[in-house]
């Protein structure tokens, strides 16, 4: 069947998948309703913009099944939660930290505790599924026979079928990379070689421009990109005026949303320790969230340290304690992202504000990334 989110097609010529589309697709039952739910390791009513649309999106589908550590919003919207292994209990291999992918090595992550209570991980989980869908459709079956490669149908036996380039090359093999924990393969191995029709770095993009012609992109969808380029123009890095959701003459100012270093992925809100330090280093304060202003600004709509604001878009409204801060441009409200759940536990709830709530939805179309950065707002003494 179709994709939901619509990759592939010339809306999203490049995208690898486009997440926060899908909210909208399955609202219209487009390009079929959808009957089922599984989400594991995500929140999407919590971290996507416009994140209240994905309640709703949960609310319409008939049975949903949330997979997770911690009982989340969109746990709350499940009619069946999956309590899922932490990375202390479980097997699985991931690329060094700094981006630096598979060149240079690979982490192995292994059981160091035996699992609390009955719980599985997410190949465990989807293992199962699949050998249980391979009893009725042959083609799924066999997609996942043999899945952990030569090793077993098992976590261990994927992980290790899954790193098997990596710990072959060790002289003491799997059961080094055991003790190890790591392995490095040395430097990435540059070579003055791109992935460009003419191997060459190339200023005119001649990927982007095959792409477009594969798509038959026409200007109607470079519109709907909002790129205002044509020719061969469009090619070629160049400025484009933003576009925002809001009119300036009702909403003055841009929202700005960050993530603390502390806190990138808003895991750790149910975290009384976490908690404790959210924003020490920056305002010495944990346990919320503020709506950091210019001094100039907040001057200008009768607003001071400490004061309960509203923060309004087209969208919606959240409230928020004020922050006058000089490191803010006069032009812009900024806010922390993590906090404002109403679920996620007794230490997560209930503490600031979530900003993605009143983010409008718009995408960067060429490669389907949600936009942030987009949504014009105000900000009111509360």
């Amino acid at each position: 069947k179709p994709r939901i989110d619509e990759k592939g097609t010339v809306k999203f010529p490049y995208a690898h998948v486009i997440t926060n589309n899908a909210a909208d697709n399955i609202l219209k039952d487009f390009p079929y309703p959808i009957e089922m739910a599984l989400g594991y390791w995500n929140n999407f009513t919590f971290s996507a913009p416009g994140s209240r649309r994905w309640e709703e999106v949960l609310k319409k589908v008939p049975f949903v099944v949330h997979h997770t550590t911690h009982i989340s919003e969109w746990s709350m919207y499940s009619d069946i939660v999956l309590p899922a292994k932490t990375y202390l209990e479980k097997w699985a291999a991931g690329s060094p930290a700094g981006g630096s992918g598979l060149w240079s090595g690979m982490t192995l992550y292994q059981p160091v505790v035996s699992p609390l209570y009955d719980t599985r991980c997410e190949v465990e989980l989807a293992l199962a599924l699949g050998k249980k869908l391979g009893e009725s459709y042959p083609s799924i079956k066999k997609s996942f026979e043999g899945i952990g490669g030569a090793y077993g149908d098992t976590a261990e036996g994927y992980t290790k079928a899954r790193t098997e380039v990596h710990w072959k090359a060790l002289a003491g093999g799997w059961d080094e990379l055991k003790e190890k924990g790591t392995v490095n393969v040395g430097p990435y191995k540059f070579k003055w070689e791109f992935k460009t029709p003419s191997k060459k770095f190339e200023f005119v993009s001649g990927n982007l421009k095959k792409l477009f012609e594969d798509k038959k992109v026409t200007d109607a969808e470079l519109e709907t990109y909002r790129i205002k380029a044509r020719g061969p123009l469009v090619f070629v890095p160049h400025h484009e005026d933003p576009t925002f959701i809001g009119d300036p003459a009702k909403y003055p100012l841009v929202l700005i949303t960050y993530k603390n270093q502390l806190n990138q992925e808003g895991r750790s809100a149910n975290t009384p320790w976490a908690q404790e330090m959210y924003l020490n280093p920056l305002y010495g304060t944990g346990w919320t969230n503020l709506a950091e202003v210019n001094p100039a600004t907040a001057s200008k709509y009768g607003v001071a340290d400490g004061d309960a604001v509203f923060v309004e878009s087209e969208v919606g409204r959240i409230k928020a304690t004020a922050k006058v801060s000089e490191g803010v441009h006069p032009d812009v409200v900024a806010m922390c992202y993590g906090q404002g759940h109403w679920a996620y536990g007794r230490w997560a709830k209930d503490r600031g504000a979530n900003p993605n709530e009143i983010t409008g939805v718009m995408f960067e179309h060429i490669t389907g990334m949600a936009a942030y950065f987009n949504t014009r707002i105000r900000i009111s003494k509360a």
